[in-house]
């Protein structure tokens, strides 16, 4: 799947001597070989793009009790099985299914669709000192961290099927920043979580 690029056209020759092509029907550039991705980093989209995502794009489901109300609450994570960090140069992961936290740019209608559905939205962190996508309860509002012991701290058959991933299929490359999580016993995911698709337009 390509990655489209934003390309001013006095920069479009420079493009297309590192390897970039040019697509008449969406009249954008683009570049498919993800090992040169940070050759393009110039043209991304948003200019602190980190990880991209090819294929799909998974919104994992999992239960966790509210701290403060004590409620029973949904919380989600992003996650990827086929994607490429961006650093000084490209790295290609394309096997087990990793978490994607501290996410601080995605697309709006992912944002609106996430925020509706499950609180999943911004918030200010004084530890961090920047802004980030975040669990949110339901019931009363308090952020919801991402805990040791969570369900998305995969160390059990048991704890990887009560996992839900929705499977959204992109239709080009998708521009997060964020951090991909890795765990020993992630390979699980595929094994016993219960997999849905979902039709977002990306």
């Amino acid at each position: 799947m390509p990655l489209l690029l934003n390309v001013p056209f006095s920069q479009k020759d420079e493009a297309k001597a590192l390897g970039a092509r040019w697509n008449p029907q969406l009249k954008k550039w683009y570049v498919n070989n993800r090992e040169e991705y940070h050759k393009f980093s110039k043209w991304f989209h948003n200019k602190d793009t980190n990880l991209i995502v090819s294929e799909h794009l998974y919104i994992a489901i999992g239960n966790q009790t509210c701290f403060k109300c004590k409620s029973d609450i949904k919380i989600i994570l992003l996650a990827a099985d086929n994607y490429t960090v961006i650093d000084d140069g490209s790295e290609v992961f394309d096997e087990e299914i990793n978490f994607i936290s501290n996410i601080s740019n995605m697309p709006s209608n992912l944002q609106r669709f996430l925020n509706d559905n499950f609180k999943y939205c911004k918030r200010y962190s004084e530890t961090s000192q920047s802004n980030y996508f975040a669990n949110h309860c339901s019931n009363c509002g308090v952020f919801q961290g991402i805990r040791d012991n969570g369900p998305f701290f995969i160390d059990s058959e048991e704890k990887a099927s009560e996992l839900v991933l929705y499977a959204i299929k992109l239709k080009n490359d998708l521009e997060l920043n964020g951090s991909a999580d890795w765990g020993s016993l992630d390979w699980m995911i595929k094994e016993y979580a219960t997999f849905k698709s979902l039709d977002l337009d990306l």
